[in-house]
């Protein structure tokens, strides 16, 4: 994908949504925009901008050599809890998973900074 923006308004508030379900073979994102600074994430706990959880996207899905080249994280956190990128296993992702030149960037006017 190139050029996109990637964004998931309607469940700001649903911990177990994210923008984009990366579970692709060989999937390159270039110069896209994951997320918004515009609308503030109120979920409790993780809901990130992408979610590399194996089978998310369908039984058997996963996460293999995907590669991020200049693209934007984005987010406006409500919750220290909120994450930019989710795995629950660390089996999730095969081979590699690269970011090249990407941005990620949390709104100033947030009501919460992110743990680390």
């Amino acid at each position: 994908m190139e050029d996109c923006e990637i964004v998931h308004i309607s469940k700001l508030t649903t911990a177990t949504v994210a923008d984009l379900a990366c579970n692709g073979d060989t999937s390159m994102y270039v110069n896209c925009a994951f997320g918004s600074t515009a609308n503030e994430i109120t979920a409790n706990g993780e809901r990130p901008n992408v979610t590399f959880t194996a089978g998310t996207a369908g039984a058997g899905k996963k996460a293999r050599d995907v590669r991020f080249k200049d693209c934007d994280f984005l987010y406006k956190a409500g919750d220290v809890d909120n994450a930019r990128l989710e795995s629950t296993n660390a089996t999730d992702i095969e081979r590699l998973c690269k970011f090249d030149k990407c941005l990620f960037y949390n709104n100033l006017l947030a009501a919460q900074t992110m743990t680390l």
